[in-house]
C-alpha cells in the first residue's frame, strides 16, 4: 500500500488554504498548512515534503524570495507558485528562480487538481483519484 504523499500548502489567507486542503484530501494528499514564510522553512526543515504550493503574497516575507530560499535548500523539492497576481512576467519570474510550476488564483478545484497532478505524476499513478462526480 502507498502511502500518502505530504504537501505543504504556504498562504496568509485561511479560506484558500482551507481550499487547497480539501481539494488534495480528496485526491489521497496529506496536507500541512502554514500562514508565513517563516513558519514554511522550520517547517521544511523538519520535515520532507514532496511539493510545496507557495503564494507569493506573504505578510512576513517577499514570496519571490521565499521561493528563492526554499529552492537553494531543497533543490529537488517541487514548488507550485500560486499567485492572483499571475501575469506572464511573474510567472516567467518565477519559474527562472526556481518554480516547478505555476497557477493564477482564484482557481478552480479542477485546475488545482491538474497542477498538481502534474507535478507530483498522481494523475498518471492512478493515486489517491476522485470518484467521478467528487469536487471542491
Amino acid at each position: 500500500m502507498r502511502h500518502s504523499l505530504d504537501v505543504l500548502v504556504v498562504d496568509d489567507d485561511p479560506i484558500i488554504a482551507r481550499l487547497f486542503d480539501q481539494v488534495l484530501r480528496k485526491r489521497g494528499l496529506h496536507v500541512a498548512a502554514v500562514e508565513t514564510g517563516r513558519q514554511a522553512l522550520h517547517i521544511l526543515r523538519g520535515r520532507d515534503f514532496e511539493l510545496v504550493i507557495l503564494d507569493l503574497s506573504l505578510a512576513d516575507y517577499d514570496g519571490l524570495e521565499l521561493l528563492r530560499q526554499v529552492r537553494f535548500e531543497f533543490p529537488a523539492m517541487k514548488i507550485l507558485v500560486v499567485s492572483g497576481f499571475m501575469s506572464g512576467a511573474v510567472a516567467k519570474i518565477a519559474i527562472t528562480l526556481g518554480a516547478s510550476g505555476t497557477l493564477a488564483k482564484p482557481a478552480t478545484s479542477s485546475q488545482i487538481l491538474a497542477a498538481v497532478d502534474e507535478l507530483l505524476g498522481t494523475r498518471e499513478s492512478g493515486f489517491g483519484q476522485e470518484s467521478p462526480g467528487d469536487g471542491a
